[in-house]
């Protein structure tokens, strides 16, 4: 992790120093989930736009993105570090590293038993992701693959984002989300589905929404709605908030 972070950091001074033109974005966020359980966090976004070649006033350009975030819900604080780049602009690639320090038991879990609730979990990853878009309409798709680690190693340990478990100490996740939708003059309105596996473990999430997004000033609020389930987790309805606070903002599209 630290030389993710560093090499971020030279990537920050070597753009900052040698055009003029690149910028930063930062944004704070409020993100809220009705189910499995109820919950939330605030997270702290930063990152460094760099552009080498094209104009984003146009659509296609090529975009390199440094950034890390912050993430905290008192009981649950996470670090994360990350480089992407667009060749094109629809079309981008991410790699990146996520520490969290989790001190609570989730309901959802058999936590201290069969399973590791609290601990420290970190994600290593790559992110592909394309899309498309015509007449206002879009389609996107973003296909990950993470390398989960643990703390704890005697015990089965939880990913309270998915609602799945990891095998011992390690075990490896992909996830596929697919996003299409309408863009209208003041607000957007999408359907998304989102699947993910843990493979040594073989246990699956699948959950659908849909949702509604409206830009307010240097507001952004997405409120929507759909069923979320995994193999440890009935199916259920779920709700959930974003609300974000934009002081300057990235320059990438997907």
């Amino acid at each position: 992790m630290k030389i993710f972070i560093f090499t971020l950091i030279s990537i920050f001074i070597l753009f900052h120093s040698t055009n003029t033109t690149a910028s930063l974005d930062y944004s704070l966020n409020l993100e809220m989930r009705s189910y499995p359980s109820l919950g939330g966090n605030i997270n702290f976004d930063a990152g460094y736009n760099y552009l080498f070649w094209g104009d984003n006033a146009d659509i296609w350009y090529g975009l390199i993105r440094p950034s890390i975030n912050f993430k905290s819900s008192l009981l649950l604080n996470g670090l994360e570090a990350k480089l992407e780049v667009y060749p094109i602009s629809l079309l981008g690639i991410a790699v990146g590293y996520k520490w969290s320090d989790v001190n609570t038991d989730f309901s959802f879990f058999d936590c201290g038993n069969s399973v590791y609730c609290q601990g420290q979990l970190t994600r290593g990853y790559i992110t592909a992701k394309t899309g498309y878009a015509i007449d206002g309409f879009f389609l996107t798709a973003k296909a990950n693959f993470e390398k989960l680690t643990f703390s704890k190693t005697d015990k089965k340990f939880a990913d309270y984002i998915y609602a799945l478990e990891g095998n011992n100490a390690k075990d490896y996740l992909g996830k596929l989300e697919i996003t299409t939708g309408k863009v209208f003059s003041n607000y957007t309105i999408g359907l998304i589905g989102e699947f993910a596996t843990m493979r040594l473990n073989k246990s699956l999430y699948r959950s659908y929404y849909l949702f509604i997004k409206k830009p307010i000033r240097k507001y952004s609020v997405i409120v929507g709605g759909g069923s979320f389930q995994s193999d440890i987790q009935p199916i259920g309805a779920i709700i959930f908030i974003n609300l974000s606070y934009i002081w300057a903002p990235n320059k990438k599209l997907l």
